[in-house]
């Protein structure tokens, strides 16, 4: 069984991507509440909240330019399928919100979208382990499909019918350390983000449609997990970089 380790990193930048997580997390939650701990495969659900106070984002086709803001929260729920407590399979599913702005002519548009449901899925493994320090990889994707409620510009605000098309992949390695109840983790990310903005009424004097890629796509992450090893784990984690973003999830084994 794995305890977990306290050490606190201190990084002086901004707030990143998707959530990367804890590369420990395969064996972070040793016994369960129904599943034997020698068990080939176990369960695990959770909750995970994210907070994208900015996804660095360039506008193209129609649009050029850096994106202002676009920021976002997710409230998903995660279900896990563990194997040996090395690697997880995992989808996520629940709601997101975005708000994005950028400038066009010289005037300021905003956008709205309240939410919508949002899907992801991806793959954590615990690559390689010494003593306590671990060494993971995870792979994830991200899609949501939401409508734009309103479009501002320079202030003045009109409904709007337009659909926001947002697709994210990341891949990404992280190295962790446990000592007692703590397990902290700095990790390296590399993602691409794929948004379309589409049907945008042609009365606020903006393209039909246009892009949104990635400005920048590598990005750091940090964090640290909280769990004595029994059913339960809590974890918090910051992304910087490519987005300034921070995340709260918590897992039950069963």
């Amino acid at each position: 069984m794995k305890k977990i380790l306290a050490l606190f990193f201190s990084l002086q930048a901004g707030l990143h991507a998707l959530y990367l997580g804890n590369p420990a997390e395969p064996e972070l939650i040793d016994e369960g509440f129904f599943i034997a701990q020698d068990s080939l495969f176990s369960v695990k659900a959770g909750y995970q909240g994210d907070i994208v106070f900015n996804r660095r984002l360039k506008a193209q086709d129609g649009v050029d330019g850096s994106m202002d803001q676009f920021a976002m929260h997710l409230n998903q729920g995660v279900v896990a399928l563990n194997f040996i407590d090395r690697a997880e399979g995992y989808v996520s599913f629940g709601a997101l919100d975005a708000d994005f702005s950028h400038r066009l002519d010289g005037e300021r548009r905003e956008y709205h979208a309240p939410d919508r449901w949002t899907v992801g899925g991806g793959l954590r493994i615990l690559l390689v382990q010494w003593n306590n320090t671990c060494l993971g990889f995870n792979g994830g994707y991200q899609f949501s499909e939401p409508h734009v409620q309103w479009v501002a510009v320079d202030g003045l605000s009109y409904d709007s019918h337009a659909r926001l098309i947002y697709r994210e992949w990341q891949i990404g390695f992280a190295l962790s350390h446990t000592v007692d109840l703590f397990t902290p983790y700095l990790g390296v990310t590399y993602s691409d983000v794929d948004a379309s903005l589409e049907r945008i009424s042609a009365d606020i004097g903006t393209p039909s449609h246009f892009k949104m890629v990635s400005r920048e796509r590598i990005g750091m992450t940090v964090g640290c997990s909280l769990s004595s090893g029994k059913k339960v784990d809590l974890n918090f984690e910051t992304r910087f970089f490519d987005e300034q973003a921070a995340t709260v999830s918590g897992n039950i084994k069963f």
